[in-house]
C-alpha cells in the first residue's frame, strides 16, 4: 500500500508550528506495516489543496490530510475536498450533538460559526472526535482511503489510535513491519556510511540514517525479521565501539531504565543546564523509585552554600572546571545520601567564554561509593545546542559508570 500525508497550514510553512503530527502519524502507520512514501505540506488555499489532493489521489492507495476542518473562514480543507470530489455538503445531526456537548461540558457559549463544524460531505463518513470539536471525515472509493484529520496534535492523536489504524487493520491485510533502532554516538553519519557500506541491504529490508544532535540513529526496518536481523547484527559488529543503545527514545530514556533495573539512586548538581537534566528524568514514570532530587547552583554562592564547593576552588579553578565539578557531584552526593551522583558546569553562551575556556566548554562528572569520573567537553553550537548536548553528555557518563559498577 503506498500511502501520502497532505499537511495544510500557512503556520507550518512559516515556521511558527513545528510538524509533530508527520512525525507521529509515520511511526503510527509503520507500526501496522503501512509506510508513508510521501508528505507534502501547503498553504490553506484552494488552488494547493486541489492540485495536492490531484496528484496524490491518482497515485496513492492511503491519503491522509491534517489542518483546515475548524469553524472559521480559513478552514477551507473541508468545502475545498468536497469540491474536488463534487460532493455537496449536508449537516449531520450526529456530529452537531457532539459539537454541543463539548462546549456545554466546558461550560462555553458555542459561537454560531461551529455549526459549520457539522457539515459533512455526500458520501464521507464522519468520524467521532472526543477531543475535539471538529470530527474526522474518511473517504472510500475504487479501494482507496482518504481520512482527514484536524491539525490539533492531541484530536489527531486521538483519531488515528482509536480509529483510523482500526479501519485500515481491519479493511487490508497488513504485513508486520519489523524495526530495529541502533543508537551512536561520537561518530559523524558519513564515517558510518563509509564503515557499513558493503553490507548488503536489499529489499524487503530498509536502511534510514537518522541524524540526531550530536548523535546518529539507525533504522533497520521490513517485513523479513531474519533479513533484518541479520542487517543489524552486521551494523552491531562494525560499530559496537560506538553504540550506547538500542530501540530507546533517548539516553535519558535508557538511564531510566537502567537504574530502575539495577536498584541504584541518583542524586544531581547543575549549573548550565539549569535542571534540564532533572526535567528530562522526571519526564519518564517513576522516576521518584530512583531519583532523589538534585540542585539547580547556578551562582558561585549557591554551589558554595549549598554543594559545599570551597571557595577556594572556585577562586583558583573557576567555576568551570574540573575541580568544581568534582565537588558539585560529591556535595550533592552526600546531601542526598544516593548511590549514584552526576554534576555538569560549563559556558552556554553566547557570551562569557575565555580564550582558555571558550563558549561550549563543559565539565561534567559522575561519582558512586567507589569511583569518580570526570571529563571535559568543548561543544559547537548555540545555547540551546550546547545545553542539550551537556544533557545528554550526563547520561553517557552515567551509562560508562554504571558499566564499571556492575549490579547492586
Amino acid at each position: 500500500m503506498k500511502a501520502a500525508l497532505l499537511s495544510i497550514g500557512n503556520e507550518l510553512l512559516l515556521g511558527k508550528t513545528i510538524n509533530t503530527n508527520f512525525a507521529f502519524i509515520g511511526k503510527s502507520l509503520a507500526k501496522i506495516g503501512i509506510y508513508l512514501d510521501k508528505e507534502i505540506t501547503i498553504p490553506d488555499t484552494e488552488k494547493a489543496i486541489s492540485e495536492s489532493l490531484d496528484l496524490l489521489w491518482k497515485n496513492y492507495d492511503l491519503v491522509l490530510t491534517t489542518g483546515g476542518l475548524g469553524p472559521t473562514k480559513d478552514d477551507i480543507t473541508k468545502k475545498t475536498i468536497a469540491d474536488f470530489f463534487g460532493k455537496a455538503l449536508f449537516f449531520d445531526y450526529k456530529v452537531w450533538e457532539n459539537v454541543q456537548f463539548l462546549f456545554l461540558k466546558k461550560k462555553r457559549k458555542m459561537p454560531n460559526l461551529n455549526r459549520n463544524q457539522a457539515l459533512v460531505p455526500q458520501d464521507f463518513v464522519a468520524i467521532e472526535n472526543k477531543m475535539g470539536t471538529a470530527p474526522g471525515l474518511a473517504y472510500h472509493k475504487d479501494n482507496k482511503f482518504l481520512f482527514m484529520m484536524p491539525g490539533v496534535p492531541k484530536e489527531m492523536e486521538y483519531l488515528m489510535t482509536e480509529h483510523i489504524l482500526n479501519i485500515l487493520k481491519k479493511a487490508f491485510k497488513l504485513p508486520k513491519i519489523d524495526i530495529t533502532t541502533i543508537h551512536t554516538k561520537g561518530i559523524a553519519e558519513s564515517a558510518i556510511a563509509e564503515l557499513i557500506d558493503d553490507i548488503v541491504v536489499e529489499e524487503p529490508v530498509r536502511l534510514a540514517f537518522l541524524p540526531q544532535t550530536g548523535r546518529v540513529d539507525l533504522r533497520v526496518y521490513g517485513t523479513n525479521p531474519v533479513k533484518n536481523k541479520k542487517v543489524v547484527e552486521e551494523i552491531k559488529e562494525r560499530l559496537h565501539h560506538k553504540i550506547w543503545g538500542e530501540n530507546v527514545s533517548s539516553p535519558g530514556e535508557l538511564i531510566h531504565q537502567k537504574f530502575l533495573e539495577e536498584g541504584f539512586t541518583l542524586s544531581l548538581a547543575e549549573s548550565c543546564t539549569g535542571g534540564m537534566v532533572q526535567e528530562i528524568l522526571t519526564s519518564f514514570p517513576g522516576a521518584s523509585k530512583y531519583f532523589l532530587g538534585g540542585i539547580v547552583s547556578y551562582s558561585n554562592q549557591a554551589k558554595i552554600n549549598l554543594l559545599k564547593v570551597q571557595e577556594n576552588t572556585l577562586n583558583k579553578y573557576g567555576a568551570v572546571s574540573e575541580e568544581t565539578a568534582i565537588e558539585m557531584a560529591q556535595g550533592v552526593k552526600k546531601i542526598f545520601k544516593s548511590d549514584f551522583s552526576a554534576s555538569v558546569t560549563g559556558v552556554a553562551g553566547p557570551d562569557g567564554g575565555t580564550f582558555e575556556k571558550p563558549v561550549g566548554t563543559v565539565f561534567i562528572s559522575v561519582a558512586n561509593n567507589d569511583k569518580t569520573m570526570t571529563k571535559k567537553f568543548v561543544f559547537s553550537g548555540n545555547r540551546k545546542r550546547i545545553r542539550q548536548m551537556s544533557a545528554e553528555n550526563v547520561f553517557f557518563m552515567l551509562m560508562d559508570l554504571l558499566k564499571k559498577s556492575g549490579n547492586k
